[in-house]
């Protein structure tokens, strides 16, 4: 007969085991809900689109806002080119504008969150709460809006129509993909050419001007060198390598306002190109720095917008000096001092005292 000890033992070993049970079956579950895709657990319905009006429409403009008051708005052009609306029209990146439509028009309902707007402040898709609040005119005149919200899990988002109370999750738009940086919807190589093209280079800049030239060894060479100096090619090759590329972090326009300093610009780069379809000079003009911090205003000859760019990668074409494009000279050794010769000191001779018998 078994105890009343060893029942009670047996008893509680099956109840550890049967929680235990439970709690790996929950696991497994967890896992297969994170692990089988999304369309496995989608409804059986056809998901309904969110932005209906954009199925057979052609955007026009488009808005992207965030609450710190930053705005991209763009425009499409009849020929499908996207440009900014500000800066005169700089270009703004066709690829990235019409993958952001494109996204747009596949929002659905599949993956509801809420059907109250109690918690469009708490997800960030509220009307005068939003992460993102996207803005597109199309070409009958109507103006679709929808709210990007905060990310439940890393790629994806909630998103709300502005016409509807429900809030959904999207794998759609990502944060990335509807951000407010300039820099994001425009290619920031401002001017490229490849540096072997570059044949000829002066630099004017509050230290001078100097001047170089290749040689028929494809060997820089500096023009103006006193008898004795001897030419640093080393220095020469990073301005070219700065001129090659120059990149910009906003566009600025096509008018030249007196505040871009160009009527006494800080440094001038001027340059023959030459390949097999071109021969032709080209000038980096570095203006004014702007109201902010670490810009400057810069002009190339090969463009009609003025734009801002970082200072630190221009800066060796301000503060570039002469002697920095030569070889340091050994400093002379000091002249030796004359050596001046001894001369031994006399010798006196010990003076003799005189005798009794004297």
């Amino acid at each position: 007969m078994q105890t009343i000890t060893s029942l009670f033992v047996n008893r509680s070993q099956r109840d550890m085991f049967n929680v235990l049970a439970v709690l790996l079956l929950l696991q497994i579950a967890a896992a297969v809900a994170l692990v089988v895709p999304w369309d496995f657990r989608a409804p059986e319905r056809e998901p309904v689109r969110l932005l209906t009006a954009m199925q057979d429409a052609t955007v026009r403009e488009l808005q992207i806002e965030d609450m710190q008051g930053n705005v991209i708005h763009l425009i499409r052009e009849d020929d499908g080119e996207w440009r900014f609306n500000d800066f005169d029209g700089y270009p703004a990146s066709n690829i990235l504008s019409d993958q952001l439509i494109e996204d747009m028009v596949e929002l659905d309902d599949a993956r509801p969150v809420t059907q109250t707007a109690g918690s469009h402040d708490r997800l960030r898709v509220g009307e005068e709460n939003f992460e993102r609040r996207l803005t597109v005119t199309l070409d009958t005149g109507e103006d679709v809006v929808a709210y990007v919200g905060t990310a439940p899990l890393p790629r994806a988002t909630h998103v709300r129509a502005a016409d509807q109370q429900a809030v959904y999750i999207s794998t759609d738009l990502k944060h990335r993909e509807v951000s407010t940086q300039i820099t994001r919807w425009l290619d920031t190589v401002y001017y490229s050419e490849g540096q072997n093209d570059i044949r000829e280079f002066n630099l004017t800049n509050p230290n001078g001007t100097f001047s170089f030239k290749r040689g028929e060894d494809d060997q820089w060479m500096m023009e103006g060198l006193a008898e004795g100096e001897v030419f640093n090619p080393n220095n020469l090759i990073s301005l070219v390598t700065t001129v090659s590329t120059i990149s910009l972090t906003r566009p600025l326009g096509k008018q030249e306002l007196p505040e871009y300093g160009m009527l006494n610009p800080q440094a001038v780069a001027t340059f023959r190109v030459q390949d097999d379809d071109e021969d032709e000079m080209v000038s980096i003009v570095i203006g004014a720095n702007t109201e902010r911090a670490n810009r400057v205003v810069v002009k190339s000859t090969e463009s009609e917008w003025f734009v801002e760019a970082n200072r630190f990668t221009v800066d060796r074409l301000i503060e570039r000096t002469r002697d920095e494009f030569l070889v340091k000279q050994p400093a002379p050794a000091p002249a030796a001092e004359p050596v001046q010769e001894e001369v031994p000191a006399p010798v006196e001779e010990p003076e003799t005292t005189p005798t009794e018998s004297e």
